[in-house]
């Protein structure tokens, strides 16, 4: 048996198997296609990627017997592994993939070893027709780590976003155990808003410069102390600045979105921004599992009062998943990270502040988000106030609203990728007058639930939509105009909830939220309209 098998010990079972399976399938000769056996083995353990056995091929060629067992095979390509420089201590694997990365930094073109290159290949390996080039390899390597940003940085969203807009639910009994008002609960909900809009633009710029991975990282550590400070509040006041640290969340939008859009092509970001701004979904979460969960704990907490019980119990929850959240990203996410923004001076990157049109994304988005926001945390008060429901039901019926304003933002991301985010945009803000419109009547709570569901389909659409103008317009400024949009329109989710409580208390009619939101949607969409006949106009002068 070659000394190579005790090599093999060193690997995982699953590596193993797939490794011998590999070598008993598609013995190592010089004319096999990669393209043929590449899907036979991303099976394999996670420390090897598929792309990478291609070197391991051509290193091993010369030591494998193709009559021998898929067993003995890989004992012997261990060996000649190890005869080429293994050290005793270091997995094959580990020296494989070591080695690739060496040779690949310096070469282009086809992976071509010669004996001056590798010991233990008797002459050069001519694999030019069998082996990928390093383009291929990029290629795969580049769409694996930009499906890493992008799950990542959704999963991540969505706790921060849930963590942002707990006082929805969470508000309820907080102002039952604190007794204070409407106005005050309002303002509760407000400053958490306020803390993830005033950031936005800042959080936008260090993605651009310092990378998305590491600020990500940054914002969920410090979102999670904060949580876990909510949950000991024992005044209105320390509440007050505790939810305006756990605030800081709400800016992982302007960074998430500066990293997607650095590391996705042009043709895709509207898909991938949609997808990733679909963790708004993360304000139902709280509404789902929040009155579960202060039901079930006991309040006086468990394992003594390490973990505190009641309404307490959930911002304990957030921070503990936060934390484990910005592991996640300092693990998976690529170690090397795009940044867009290095080396430029500030000067430069807040130049497209200048522009008109920047602002005028600002309002689109603070109807179709900053009006999300606040309508997310305030239609569990609605539900309660003016139906008379329990806030269980309450929380459950404002789910659907949060479900079409988040799961279709990707669906309105592919349209604004196909048709363009202007008609898309156009569309939504007709819709979203129409159905504004109809809110102002008094209505029975299953009437009122669909249209307010509808006007969640058209903030869904128009959420993405009007991402997707940024990096179409600004693809070098992704971050600080994703920041400056999404600052101003959280602004926006800041102000409304005291507004609407400011006119139901003057007008004594809850609908008048709706007046807001109606009045911000026919402002943007009358603008919208002089744009685009003012294209339109420049076009025929064109032709």
């Amino acid at each position: 048996m070659p000394h190579g098998f005790w090599a093999l010990t060193r690997l995982t079972s699953r590596q193993f198997l797939g490794l011998a399976f590999f070598l008993r399938e598609f013995p190592l000769r010089r004319d096999v296609d990669f393209h043929e056996w590449k899907p036979r083995i991303r099976w394999l353990g996670t420390s090897v990627d598929p792309a990478r056995i291609g070197f391991w091929h051509a290193a091993c060629n010369e030591a494998v017997v193709p009559e021998e067992s898929g067993f003995l095979n890989a004992a012997r390509a261990v060996e000649s592994a190890t005869d080429c420089g293994l050290r005793s201590n270091e997995s094959p694997i580990r020296w494989m993939i070591a080695r690739w990365r060496d040779r690949s930094r310096s070469r282009v073109g086809n992976f071509l070893m010669s004996s001056s290159e590798l010991p233990c290949a008797a002459s050069a390996l001519p694999l030019e027709a069998s082996l990928p080039t390093s383009v291929d390899l990029a290629q795969v390597i580049e769409r694996t780590n930009r499906t890493k940003v992008l799950w990542l940085s959704f999963t991540g969203f969505t706790l921060s976003f849930a963590a942002w807009l707990m006082f929805g639910v969470l508000g309820i009994p907080i102002q039952k155990e604190f007794q204070f008002n409407d106005v005050s609960l309002a303002w509760l909900s407000a400053i958490a808003i306020l803390n993830g809009a005033i950031w936005r633009l800042p959080f936008g710029m260090l993605a651009d410069r310092l990378g998305g991975k590491r600020t990500f990282i940054g914002l969920l550590l410090f979102a999670s102390v904060s949580s876990f400070l909510v949950s000991s509040a024992q005044s209105y006041w320390q509440l007050m600045l505790f939810a305006f640290l756990v605030g800081l969340g709400g800016n992982s939008f302007s960074v998430g979105s500066a990293w997607n859009a650095a590391w996705f092509p042009p043709k895709q970001q509207g898909f991938a921004m949609g997808l990733f701004g679909a963790g708004n979904v993360g304000a139902s979460v709280t509404k789902l599992i929040g009155p579960v969960l202060i039901g079930l704990v006991p309040a006086a907490g468990v394992l003594g009062g390490w973990i505190p019980g009641g309404w307490r119990f959930v911002p304990f929850l957030y921070g503990g998943l936060l934390l484990l959240m910005a592991i996640a990203v300092a693990v998976i996410a690529p170690a090397t990270d795009k940044k867009p923004g290095a080396g430029r001076s500030l000067k430069a990157m807040l130049v497209p502040l200048k522009d008109l049109r920047v602002w005028r994304f600002s309002l689109y988005y603070t109807v179709v988000f900053g009006a999300y926001v606040a309508m997310s945390a305030w239609l569990p008060k609605y539900f309660v106030s003016v139906y008379n429901l329990p806030l269980a039901k309450a929380a459950l019926l404002t789910t659907p609203f949060i479900f079409a304003s988040s799961l279709l933002r990707p669906f309105g991301g592919w349209l604004s990728d196909r048709f363009g985010p202007r008609k898309v945009t156009y569309g939504v803000f007709i819709v979203g007058a129409l159905i504004s419109l109809l809110l102002f009547l008094p209505m029975d709570v299953t009437s009122f639930t669909i249209c307010v569901t509808l006007l969640g389909i058209t903030q869904g659409f128009g959420k993405a939509s009007t991402v997707k103008y940024v990096p179409e317009y600004y693809p070098k400024d992704v971050g600080v105009v994703v920041g400056l949009v999404g600052s101003l329109a959280a602004l926006g989710g800041f102000a409304m909830p005291p507004l609407f409580a400011y006119l139901k208390q003057w007008t004594g009619q809850p609908q008048s939220m709706f007046w807001v939101v109606f009045g911000l949607t026919a402002i943007s969409l009358v603008w919208l309209h002089c744009v685009v006949l003012r294209i339109r106009r420049e076009e025929q002068q064109t032709i």
